[in-house]
């Protein structure tokens, strides 16, 4: 048995020429692109590199990229609409790039120009028009935020050798350093390198510490950020916010307006992927067993970073998702015509980038999230997925970390075999709806949940009944017969304590 103490450095970082720590990607590319060290990249050079990147997707080598080889990040390089986009429109675009970052038109560019481009002047075309092709470039960038950031005790809070409060660096904000507050803790006891996985609040929260906790007596490593420039400590009904505090959400996407890389949600998903790079350099973490759960507007960000940071070992979104542009409710009515969320920040766009197993975790009365939204969400997913769909579970942050559902997922994933429930099939006959699972688990009830009503799903009566389950090997198969004139449902299957769900189903 071993007993591990949390390692808590401050490491100064400083750039040559003395530019933010949040622009260190573009340093990085800036370096990669200048061939000849001269200090100033070509139009040649930038051109090379960008060529090579498309090599580097064109898996088939036939000069042009599918939707599923560039990940859809680029498909505005698409001029002819077909679908794909040739090497011809591919450097079209990139000389569009490079020629709005050249401010002095000396086909050459200067790191000052390029990190300049990320304070706003390249997001717009040179006919005016927002430029979303190069927003979307600059979110899938912060994948690059793969180094663990600088960090340091937090003072004045309750922490142990094992469980503390912590700052670590983020990204710069308009023009000023940013660090993030975070409860970082391990198992008190282990005999080999352990789990983790990253914790991010909803509205209303904070980094918690007995989140943390729920995941540390599990035997996992644990990360819970506050992604609004907060600490926990609390100021009336309001969380006290530190010295070094980004952005705070503004409404539903409300800043949608700013530039991009003064915008909330840009930080939301930058601090959390930089929560990653951090949580699996920890002596005693297994960095390939690293994982992210995030709760209501947690879950949002979670369903973003997903499709940006692939080193995440599996997914738990809870209530948040994508596709809310359509959402017949308070989110619909935010987005449906907010431009920037539809083409930079809907999860949808990269969902299809996603590989790693995730669990969509909610309740048929969320106010927040639809069902039918979640439901497209999962339809999209790279990686296999499974769903939990718990009737009356509530709303919060409580709720889910109170049930077991997240904890029994990610350990079926990080002990190697895979989501412990999956659909395999689901459909209706004569008005007998039926769904089959595979499971490694023994499953002991069945139920249907379905409505007659129509309208948002929040809003609509849900009706639970018995539902008849058979099993032949590791595959079940659940059945019941839907009350006439049904217009949704899925079936409910648990082993103990435990649900999970079959896709949500629309009928009519």
């Amino acid at each position: 048995m071993r007993t591990k103490h949390l390692k808590v450095t401050c490491v100064a970082l400083a750039l040559s020429v003395g530019t933010a720590w949040g622009s260190a990607h573009l340093v990085r590319l800036h370096g990669s692109m200048d061939v000849n060290k001269d200090g100033i990249v070509s139009a040649a050079e930038f051109m090379n590199l960008w060529e090579k990147s498309f090599d580097r997707q064109d898996e088939n080598k036939d000069d042009r990229l599918s939707v599923d080889e560039c990940g859809g990040a680029v498909m505005v390089a698409d001029k002819n609409k077909d679908g794909e986009i040739t090497l011809a429109e591919d450097q079209a675009m990139r000389q569009g790039h490079f020629e709005s970052m050249d401010k002095d038109r000396n086909q050459s560019l200067t790191l000052d120009e390029i990190l300049g481009s990320a304070s706003g002047s390249s997001q717009r075309s040179s006919s005016g028009d927002v430029n979303f092709a190069a927003q979307r470039a600059a979110v899938v960038a912060l994948s690059d935020l793969t180094a663990a950031p600088a960090m340091h005790r937090a003072e004045g809070f309750d922490s142990t050798d094992n469980l503390m409060a912590i700052y670590y660096q983020a990204l710069d904000w308009q023009g000023k350093p940013t660090k993030v507050f975070a409860w970082l803790g391990m198992p008190d006891e282990y005999t080999e390198d352990v789990p983790a996985v990253v914790l991010v609040h909803g509205g209303g929260g904070s980094a918690f510490k007995n989140w943390v906790q729920e995941w540390n007596a599990r035997g996992y490593a644990a990360i819970s950020i506050a992604v609004e420039g907060q600490t926990d400590n609390r100021v009336g009904k309001t969380w006290q916010s530190h010295e070094w505090a980004g952005p705070k959400r503004n409404g539903i996407y409300h800043d949608s307006a700013e530039s991009l890389q003064n915008q909330w949600m840009y930080h939301a998903v930058a601090d959390t992927i930089l929560a990653n790079s951090l949580i699996r350099s920890i002596d005693g973490v297994d960095a390939s067993r690293v994982g992210i759960m995030g709760i209501s507007w947690g879950g949002v960000i979670t369903s973003t970073v997903i499709g940006i940071d692939d080193r995440f070992a599996f997914a738990i979104p809870t209530y948040g998702c994508g596709g809310l542009a359509t959402a017949e409710n308070q989110y619909g009515k935010s987005l449906g015509n907010n431009k920037t969320y539809k083409q930079v920040w809907d999860p949808l766009l990269r969902m299809q980038r996603a590989q790693m197993p995730t669990l969509w975790f909610s309740w048929p009365e969320d106010s927040h999230f639809p069902m039918d939204c979640l439901a497209t969400n999962y339809g999209k997913i790279a990686g296999q997925y499974m769903v939990s769909l718990v009737p009356k579970m509530g709303h919060g942050h409580g709720p889910p970390w109170n049930r077991p559902e997240s904890y029994a997922f990610a350990d079926s994933v990080v002990n190697g075999a895979g989501p412990w429930c999956v659909q395999t099939d689901a459909s209706i006959q004569s008005n007998h709806a039926q769904a089959s699972f595979r499971t490694s688990k023994t499953l002991n009830a069945a139920v249907l949940v379905s409505t007659t009503d129509r309208g948002v799903s929040s809003a609509r009566q849900w009706l639970e009944s018995p539902a008849q389950l058979l099993n032949d090997g590791s595959v079940w198969t659940a059945s019941a017969d839907l009350p006439a004139a049904t217009t949704a449902w899925f079936m409910n299957v648990n082993s103990g304590d435990l649900i999970a769900s079959s896709d949500y189903q629309q009928t009519k």
